[in-house]
């Protein structure tokens, strides 16, 4: 995709500036708590997903920053300027915080054509004719838009409709973009695609943006970082790829796509290795960690990290559990296996080996490292 986007995207890291700052936001409705006392910095250039499931306070996050939603109590700011402050009764109105929305819903008019739906917000401000016309090009090129221009928006695919939302959203030259589920309503294959597409236009632009989802996989590929939250806190914040590896609770790690989650008791431990017994099972998994015994922890076991081999096959070291395939699905780059270990414990295994495809009822090994087995609290 072509831009002419003369900005670079600021990168985020530990010298980045917070663009957003979020101080003790509490959002109440009646009796239900929907953010609780929530702090939060998102950087400056940066793409913070909020993730997690319905009524965790992700919306209500959202909407509270743009200035939907009035929050019980907090403060929040936009590049140093306090967008909201309970305690000082500031509450600037949603169309001066300078702030980009992408829906869910498309919101395009039909009766316009795309140059007229991107152009509309510039119209709005009394912009002279040549900017407007020239900032809408720029944009609809961005986008890939760029000869749809005179095309009237209701013969435009949903894919194309969410490009004029979000170039309609990014022409005002916003310090934030908020995008509340914008895929959604897409096939998967399309919404696989504008991922992508997506991420590439914000890193282009360099606009700070908040985009709210509770799909796994669409947060782990879009964000820089990822915020899991959780009745109205966040359960943990960080890269996806660290969140991923590393999560800290059984929750986080669940709603991450981590299937492998069995409930056990350290049993030993020696040396940083401790040993685990899963219940309802004589099955122990050993793990790199620092548990005390007797302690009850969630073994968590990543699909991607068990190896599945022919039972003969040598393999020296870590856990070693004989198993029978109980499902196997070939997903074109990957394998997907569920294997029975006992009638307590099954495995999820993911393999992107196409050496030896195993079939229903083949008994096998399945092997893990104990430093790719993390104990959570739950």
């Amino acid at each position: 995709m072509t831009s002419t986007a003369a900005h670079e995207a600021p990168v985020a890291g530990e010298d980045a500036v917070a663009e957003i700052e979020i101080r003790n936001l509490t959002m109440k409705y009646g009796d239900t708590v929907a953010v609780n006392d929530l702090d939060l910095d998102m950087n400056s250039g940066e793409m913070l997903v909020l993730l997690g499931p319905s009524g965790c306070g992700k919306t209500s996050t959202m909407r509270s920053i743009v200035g939907l939603e009035t929050p019980s109590q907090g403060v929040i700011r936009i590049a140093g300027k306090t967008m909201f402050d309970s305690a000082k009764g500031v509450s600037v109105p949603p169309d001066k915080r300078g702030i980009g929305m992408v829906f869910q819903s498309y919101a395009i008019w039909p009766h316009k054509t795309v140059f007229q739906n991107v152009a509309f917000p510039l119209r709005m401000q009394r912009l002279p004719r040549t900017e407007i016309r020239e900032r809408t090009e720029e944009m609809l090129e961005t986008v890939g838009l760029k000869d749809e221009g005179s095309r009237g928006a209701s013969l435009l695919s949903g894919g194309q409709m969410q490009r004029v939302a979000l170039a309609r959203s990014l022409v005002m030259r916003p310090r934030v973009l908020l995008l509340d589920e914008p895929l959604s309503n897409l096939d998967a294959k399309l919404r696989d695609r504008l991922r992508f597409e997506l991420k590439d236009i914000q890193q282009q632009i360099g606009v700070t943006s908040v985009y709210v989802t509770h799909d796994q996989s669409e947060a782990l590929a879009l964000a820089d970082r990822v915020a899991v939250m959780r009745e109205g806190e966040v359960m943990q914040l960080g890269e996806p790829m660290s969140l991923y590896d590393r999560p800290q609770t059984r929750f986080v790690a669940d709603f991450l796509g981590v299937t492998n989650l069995f409930p056990g008791q350290v049993a030993s431990s020696d040396g940083g290795v401790n040993t685990v017994r899963l219940d309802g099972c004589d099955t122990e998994v050993a793990a790199v960690a620092d548990r005390p015994a007797g302690a009850e922890v969630s073994v968590c076991v990543r699909p991607d990290a068990v190896t599945i081999d022919d039972p003969a096959a040598p393999r020296s070291g870590g856990n070693r559990f004989s198993g029978v395939v109980h499902a196997s699905s070939f997903l074109g780059t990957h394998v997907r296996y569920r294997i029975d270990v006992d009638d307590a414990v099954s495995f999820d295994v993911v393999t992107f080996s196409r050496r030896k495809i195993f079939a229903r009822g083949d008994t096998v090994t399945v092997s893990v490292d104990p430093a790719d087995v993390r104990l959570l609290s739950e």
